[in-house]
């Protein structure tokens, strides 16, 4: 047999297997499982515009604001303390209280999931899980149109159910997709309730991870005392509360949409 003869089978076989491994690995590529979206069930998603709806009407969302008012802190087994604040907001993701407390004058500032603190004796980055609830959560309207501006994120239809006497439309609002072990911090699960009446937030409820993602801590912001401003309708009281007790509170006296507020204000100074 000549060389060439010999040759050629061997060359075939040869290309065979080779195509029949790229088969299975391409077989196998295929029904490997790629991580599942969140997915955003139909009464979940009408709910939660509907509340946008309820909050906003014909009018556009605010891109900035600038609300002034009264901050109430019960510090654990001491008595409560109350000192003026204001809250500029930039957007969806930037945010700057300023408050002037007794010890001196206070600023937090939140960008995104980066955030920090600074008074008069220190000045200290906030953790992921603290920048909840020092944002835009305090702003129903900008709470709502964070999220569906947030590519990937869940919404599930929970139920009708009751709370503190009030019937409410609960759903539970989900963090993407993804394979980044930080998904939890980044966009936590919440749970959004609406009244069924005015489709309006009545509670968004938080679980927090400040210091370990594997330990979560509830956070209630409840909303109360609807006015209307500018077309919009806002909270002019504003509840924080873990484990039933109420730690905080906030009572909006003026709340200006579109405001002018610059970027500027919005730069952390740490060392």
């Amino acid at each position: 047999m000549a060389l060439e003869d010999r040759v050629r089978p061997l060359t075939a076989g040869f290309v065979v297997a080779v195509l029949l491994a790229f088969s299975i690995f391409a077989v196998a590529q295929q029904t490997t499982p790629a991580p599942a979206p969140n997915g955003q069930d139909l009464q979940a998603l009408d709910t939660v515009k509907a509340a946008l709806s309820a909050l906003t009407g014909p009018s556009a969302v605010p891109a900035s604001l600038v609300a002034s008012g009264t901050y109430t802190r019960w510090p654990e087994g001491a008595p409560s303390v109350s000192f003026p604040i204001q809250v500029k907001v930039l957007g969806t993701t930037s945010v700057r209280w300023d408050s002037s407390e007794p010890t001196g004058s206070v600023t937090t500032i939140v960008n995104g999931l980066s955030g920090s603190v600074q008074t008069p004796s220190v000045s200290r980055a906030l953790a992921i899980g603290e920048t909840f609830g020092r944002g835009v959560e305090i702003f129903p309207a900008l709470l709502i149109t964070k999220w569906m501006g947030t590519t990937g994120l869940g919404m599930k239809w929970i139920g009708s159910e009751t709370l503190n006497s009030q019937s409410v439309n609960h759903t539970t609002v989900l963090p993407p997709a993804t394979a980044s072990p930080n998904a939890i911090e980044t966009q936590p699960k919440c749970e959004f309730y609406t009244d069924p009446q005015t489709n309006r937030p009545v509670r968004v409820r938080v679980y927090q991870h400040p210091t370990d993602r594997r330990a979560s801590t509830l956070l209630d912001i409840d909303f109360s005392d609807y006015q209307t401003v500018s077309g919009l309708m806002f909270p002019m009281t504003v509840s924080f509360s873990t484990g039933g007790q109420t730690i905080a509170t906030i009572q909006f006296q003026s709340i200006a949409p579109n405001a002018s507020v610059s970027a500027s204000e919005f730069i952390g100074s740490l060392p």
